[in-house]
């Protein structure tokens, strides 16, 4: 009898680990489904920019590209990304313009952009689409830092500046 409770404990032993085994593979797999590229990342901003937004536009003679946590044409709004702790993290999207439509596709490009950076303090900007144009609404009034960046190199869509470097 105790020979057959020590073999049925170790055929559960080995079911158990088998089961751990496949569920951290299958985690692990769920992990590298996850895509961490398409951002504009810029630390070091000053501390009175926290609790600020911050919003890119990039192009070169193949891609214009747009910087934003939610892109919302029925609405006609852009939502910003919050500035925390010196440094923001800023979604980038390719913009597609159709014959009919504007679309968007994550940015995973390498590539050498200009690039318009600015911070404001409202966390919106208004956009409309005209003769399939994206075109936005800056309102310099809410504008509270604006920078030129003529050279930003992306590789995989990602690019990471300090502020001391670029302003």
């Amino acid at each position: 009898m105790k020979k057959y409770l020590l073999s049925k404990a170790i055929i559960r032993l080995g079911i158990s680990l088998l089961t751990l085994v496949f569920g951290m593979a299958v985690i692990g797999c769920n992990e590298e489904i996850i895509n961490d590229d398409g951002f504009f990342i810029l630390t070091n901003i000053p501390s009175e920019y926290n609790g600020k937004y911050a919003h890119i536009t990039g192009y070169n003679q193949d891609i214009t590209i747009i910087g934003a946590e939610n892109i919302n044409l029925e609405k006609e709004t852009i939502t910003m990304t919050r500035i925390s702790h010196g440094t923001v993290r800023i979604p980038i999207w390719n913009i597609i313009c159709g014959a009919n439509s504007v679309n968007f596709e994550k940015y995973l490009v390498n590539d050498d952009l200009f690039v318009n950076f600015a911070i404001f303090n409202i966390p919106a900007l208004e956009l409309y689409v005209e003769n399939n144009q994206l075109k936005i609404i800056w309102n310099y009034d809410y504008a509270l830092e604006t920078l030129r960046l003529d050279s930003v190199v992306f590789k995989n869509g990602n690019s990471k500046l300090n502020w001391n470097n670029v302003r």
